[in-house]
Formats: C-alpha cells, structure tokens, sequence
C-alpha cells in the first residue's frame, strides 16, 4: 500500500501479513519442532536419514554449529532433529554413546 509520510512524499508500507511471508517470515523458531531419533543411513553429500521415535524416516542435514564443531555421525547415532515448517530437517545434536 502506498500512503504519503509528513513531508508529503510516498513510501511503500508493508502490512504484517505480508511481512510474515517474506524470508520464511518472523516467528519461524516457534513454528519448528525437535524430535529425537537415530541415523540409519547416509544420502548424498551431508545429508543423513534419520529414524525418528514416531517411525518416520527423515532426510536431515547437520546445522551450522554441528558442522562447526567437527560432529561425525555414525549409523545407529542417536541424534537431535529440529523440523522446521518449510521442510529443512537440521541435525542439532549428537547424544552420546553409551
């Protein structure tokens, strides 16, 4: 929408929703959701399947600080998954072995 500001020139005001849907929008974290599981397998370059507690099988990649960090994975790790709304599966932490 178009409106005129005090000095009489216009500028361009964004409404909330559509600011919400520009970038994967604001209040992405509270939409994501953790589940733990355990890797059962490698696909491609850095990307893992993940077996999750509900059964499901998930492609997941390693987030920015696990990579960082020099986390390896091994088949049967037990691991931290945070899904997200917009389908990126990220790995944010590798259990220890017991």
């Amino acid at each position: 929408m178009i409106e005129n500001n005090k000095d009489g020139l216009q500028g361009i005001v964004l409404d909330d929703d559509v600011l919400d849907s520009v970038a994967g929008g604001v209040g992405m974290d509270s939409e994501k959701t953790e589940v733990e599981g355990t890797v059962v397998g490698s696909v491609g370059a850095n990307n893992f399947q993940v077996n999750l507690e509900n059964g499901d099988v998930v492609v997941a990649r390693p987030s920015g600080k696990v990579i960082m960090a020099c986390v390896r994975f091994q088949l049967g790790d037990r691991v931290q998954v945070t899904m997200y709304p917009n389908g990126s599966n990220l790995i944010t932490y590798r259990y220890r072995p017991t």
